[in-house]
């Protein structure tokens, strides 16, 4: 899903807490907690921290396929050119 994958993009750049996601991706935190639950529940993402201020970071199953990912990406969006849609600003 594209804002799965823009969540997984910004916090490869920096860790970032649920909020930041929100404010950076420009979504409602709501949608954003939402997707963080599916990105943690398939070991995407990693948390540290305990509430409100908890910081998401790339698995390490993600990092260890990060060039395969950014090529994915690349290829979809040369598809998508036409929509602008972009994951990776």
């Amino acid at each position: 899903r594209y804002t799965r994958m823009r969540i997984l993009c910004a916090i490869t750049e920096d860790p970032l807490n649920t909020l930041e996601i929100s404010k950076k991706l420009g979504l409602d935190y709501k949608t954003i907690q939402h997707n963080i639950r599916v990105l943690e529940s398939n070991g995407l993402i990693v948390r540290e921290g305990e509430g409100y201020g908890d910081l998401f970071f790339p698995s390490d199953l993600l990092s260890s396929n990060l060039p395969t990912l950014y090529k994915v990406i690349r290829n979809v969006e040369r598809k998508l050119e036409k929509s602008k849609k972009k994951y990776i600003e």
